[in-house]
Parts: structure tokens; sequence; C-alpha cells
């Protein structure tokens, strides 16, 4: 809804696989890995939503950190 209500804003989704991409493409995301080059460049933005289990990760806190460094904490962080 969001997206519809804003189509000209790019939303990006961060994964460590490409199993969901075409999933997120039919949705208006832009997909992309976090080792890619895009996903080391240190852009910023405005809204981060982290939706990954703990489980998901060997380390979750830096997983979690990272998210937090990628939002300019002009809009909103959602955890």
């Amino acid at each position: 809804q969001w997206k519809a209500s804003n189509p000209d804003n790019l939303v990006v989704g961060e994964t460590k696989g490409t199993t969901r991409h075409s999933s997120f493409q039919e949705h208006g995301i832009t997909p992309r890995l976090i080792d890619s080059e895009e996903g080391k460049a240190g852009e910023k933005f405005p809204y981060v939503v982290f939706s990954a289990p703990p489980s998901s990760s060997s380390d979750y806190v830096k997983d979690l950190e990272r998210a937090i460094s990628l939002w300019d904490k002009s809009g909103v962080l959602v955890f």
C-alpha cells in the first residue's frame, strides 16, 4: 500500500540469497544482495525495516547494527 501511494520512491530489499528476488520485483521492490557492491556502498535510507529471525544469522547483532547503519534518521526504523 505504501509503494502504491509513493510510486516514485525507491524500495530496496536486501537479502543474503536470491530466492525471494523475483517476488520482491513483482511487488515493486528492487532486490540486492547484502554482500553486493551496492549493499556495501553505505547508502542511507529514511525508512528501514529489519525483518529476519535470529536463527537466520550467525551474528544477529551485527546484522541488526548494519540495518541501523542504513537508516538516515529522517524517517522510521522498524524492527
